[in-house]
């Protein structure tokens, strides 16, 4: 007998998280699970009750009126903000990130539509924005250490880009590319 759930706030107003991949295979770890997420604002609950499962090889679209959540659900995820309750599963283990660069060490981006890139500046600076820039003897910027490590990023998300090209010369795709780095 399989028991059913009370639709939540952000179900009743709408949101919908569609996935356009079936799950690998019934064994599988999914990559990303979100159990019971809970955040509440003075007088609003933004997140009731929300859950998400990402399976490798799925993308989803995040879909709903305004206010039902979406944003918010995406800035728990990427630790913009902490959430009231609920626990958040990376590869099957609990995490809880603190910030939005905690979240990228733990391989949790997010993209949004306009991406949070800086025009007047290098590939390379963009990517080590929030970072400690290397140094040489403590006080000058390791200019060929910065580039290095950040070829080594470029490289994993292969794309084709010099680290020393400013983000306002870069196409669309490019710079989309460059945010998730």
């Amino acid at each position: 007998m399989t028991q059913a759930r009370t639709a939540t706030d952000a179900e009743r107003r709408g949101m919908v998280a569609q996935a356009v991949a079936q799950p690998q295979s019934s064994g599988a770890t999914p990559i990303l699970e979100v159990r019971d997420l809970i955040k509440d604002y003075p007088g609003q609950r933004a997140l009731d009750g929300m859950d998400f499962v990402l399976w490798p090889g799925e993308v989803h679209a995040l879909l709903g009126e305004n206010g039902a959540g979406k944003s918010t659900m995406i800035k728990v995820i990427s630790g913009v903000i902490r959430p009231t309750a609920g626990q958040i599963l990376l590869d099957g283990k609990p995490i809880e990130p603190r910030s939005p660069q905690h979240a990228k060490e733990l391989g949790i981006s997010a993209v949004h539509q306009q991406a949070n890139l800086v025009p007047s500046i290098s590939v390379a600076e963009n990517l080590m924005l929030g970072y400690d820039f290397p140094k040489v003897a403590g006080v000058f910027v390791d200019w060929r250490m910065l580039r290095a490590r950040v070829q080594a990023v470029l490289d994993a998300i292969e794309l084709d880009v010099p680290p020393s090209r400013f983000v306002s010369d870069l196409g669309p795709h490019e710079a989309g590319m460059v945010a998730i780095g």
